[in-house]
């Protein structure tokens, strides 16, 4: 004839299998929230840069003969966020840095005559891995 258990005994093992299952979920559960989560930030990063792209090129498109003038093709013409601000290519509150707090620097070389090359660097803040560069 069988025994069932009584008392203590059936407690502890529904705690036993609880807490198996309870960490079993955690192990699939936090490495999912936390990829999720970097992801987001890395979206916003993006985001935040392609703004900055795009303020930069319309730029460039409505302040070519002045960068022209400063710019050659082994010195560059230095621009920040601070000055698509003021000239209103970004809107007033616009952080002049990203997520991992770090700054925009876009140079314009000039090769040829109003034909433009720009890049934009990143400076300071967090250092970011490759993947998360991407």
């Amino acid at each position: 004839m069988k025994q069932l258990k009584k008392g203590i005994w059936q407690i502890s093992d529904a705690s036993i299998g609880l807490g198996v299952g309870l960490f079993c979920f955690a192990l699939i559960v936090i490495p999912l929230v936390t990829a999720f989560h970097k992801d987001q930030q890395y979206s916003t990063a993006a985001s935040h840069a392609l703004r900055v792209e795009k303020a930069t090129q319309k730029y460039m498109m409505d302040n070519a003969l002045r960068i022209g003038s400063r710019a050659t093709a082994t010195s560059p013409y230095i621009l920040g966020v601070p000055e698509l601000i003021q000239a209103g290519y970004l809107p007033s509150g616009f952080s002049e840095t990203n997520l991992f707090s770090q700054r925009y620097h876009t140079r314009i070389v000039q090769p040829a005559p109003l034909k433009f090359h720009h890049m934009i660097f990143l400076t300071g803040g967090a250092p970011l891995s490759l993947s998360a560069a991407r």
